[in-house]
Parts: structure tokens; sequence; C-alpha cells
């Protein structure tokens, strides 16, 4: 049986003043859960079960803060909001022109905690994407510290950049690869479709397996993703299914869509 818990926080600023009105979320094994701190800068989160929690927090004038890490029972955690930081990013692609609307998918800030915004956006986390420019502004960073980013666009492959200092990130470039549209539908054995199924893309490189990336599918069981051309495994698991047989695609640069179908 899962038992629900509560989690209590506080909020403070880096002078120790406490932060009210701070935007909490609160991720589980990728379902949302939010808070607003009190003035005292408390919030508290019922009705969540034990595994790996993360913690995002944002207030106008402050940087993120946040923290992850595995929930065991009822418990508390501490963040502190250092100064902010906007930092911006140039995406560009192979041929060294600038990518418009390319969109912000994952932080990993000073190896603590992870924004990913693919799910906290539809929760009210500012979606950020790239201007005609190619530039992408984070905003909220803190001044001090390293972070690392992937950002998503419906023509490329995902483009990840490594772990790299804040202080010295202003307009570095991350460069964006020509990708393959896989796409295909979850469902049951009844052929309807299964929504928020998390769908696992790894490359098959050798006798290991690289992964490259995990999206939800959407309200009638689909999903669509770009990656470099390369031999996959896709897999797809949804807590109330048993996991289905994986799919093997190839795909090759220049190949229309490749479909990938998987029933649990």
């Amino acid at each position: 049986l899962a038992y629900a818990h509560e989690l209590r926080g506080l909020v403070r600023d880096y002078k120790g003043q406490p932060v009210g009105d701070a935007q909490v979320w609160v991720s589980h094994d990728r379902k949302v859960f939010t808070a607003t701190t009190d003035s005292e800068g408390h919030f508290s989160i019922l009705d969540i079960e034990v595994g790996k929690i993360e913690v995002v927090v944002l207030k106008s004038g402050h940087a993120l803060g946040g923290k992850e890490g595995q929930l065991l029972g009822d418990d508390s955690v501490s963040i502190v909001l250092g100064k902010a930081f906007d930092l911006p990013m140039r995406i560009i692609n192979s041929r060294y022109k600038p990518v418009n609307g390319a969109r912000l998918r994952h932080l990993f800030v000073n190896e603590t905690f992870t924004v990913n915004a693919d799910d906290l956006v539809p929760h009210g986390f500012p979606s950020i994407r790239s201007n005609a420019e190619g530039i992408m502004t984070l905003p909220y960073m803190p001044r001090f510290g390293y972070t690392s980013m992937t950002v998503t666009h419906p023509d490329y492959a995902e483009g990840v950049l490594p772990t790299f200092p804040i202080s010295i990130g202003r307009d570095l470039p991350m460069v964006m690869v020509d990708g393959v549209k896989l796409r295909g539908r979850v469902t049951d054995e009844l052929g309807n479709g299964i929504s928020r199924a998390r769908v696992a893309i790894a490359a098959l490189r050798g006798s290991g397996r690289n992964k490259i990336s995990e999206i939800l599918t959407d309200s009638d069981g689909f999903y669509s993703v770009s990656v470099p051309p390369a031999r996959y495994l896709v897999a797809a698991m949804q807590g109330d299914y048993s996991v289905g047989r994986p799919a093997t695609v190839s795909l090759r640069a220049g190949s229309d869509d490749v479909i990938a179908n998987i029933q649990l």
C-alpha cells in the first residue's frame, strides 16, 4: 500500500529573511504539486507518496532555488534563494544560423536540483524560448554556481549543454543538429490511447544503451520527438499498466517520420 505524506518547507533569502509569496513546485514521478509560501516563508504539500521528489522555488527578484532527494515519510526542507542573474544563451544550428523558438526542457542547477520545464510550465513556471536571433535568456539564475541545460525544437534533435560556470556562460553558444522525427502512440490492449505514459528513447550503440530522451504521451497517447539518426530502443511505462514490449527502430538522415507504437 502507498501512504501519503506531508512535505513542509521554509524559504529564506541569502540574508536569512523569510521569503513570502514564493511559488513552489514539487514533482514526484512527474506528477506536480504546487504551493505558495506565507509571509513567514513556510509552505506545505500534502498527499505525496514516498519516492524521489524535486522541489523548485521561484520568487521575482531572487535566484531559483530547490532541492531533490528521497521522501521516506513526513519531512521538512529549507531552501535559500540567492541573488538573481539573467543568463543569455545563443542557440544555433550546425550551419551557424540562429534557431528561433527553441524551448528549454531541463536545467540542472549547482548539482543540487532539477528544473523539468516540460512538467512545470503547465503549472505556472515560465516557458523559456529563443527569439529570432537565437537568444534564449535564462532568468533567475544564481550569480555564482554551475548549471547544465537541455533545449528542444521540432526541427532539431535535443541540444544538451554540459555543466558550465554560470558566471562565464553569457552568450555561450549551443549547437542543435538536424533531427529525424520519431513518433507513435502508446495504447492498451483495446487500442485506447494511454495518456501520460513515459516514453524512454535509448540509442543502441554496440552492446550498450545510451538514453537520449524521455517524453510523456498526450491525452490521446501520442508522442513525438526529433532525435539524431541512429538505431533506437523505444520503451514505455505507465503506473496503471504492465510494461509492454519495447520497439527497435532505425532512423536515417533525411528519412520521413518513423513510427514506433507500443502496447501496454
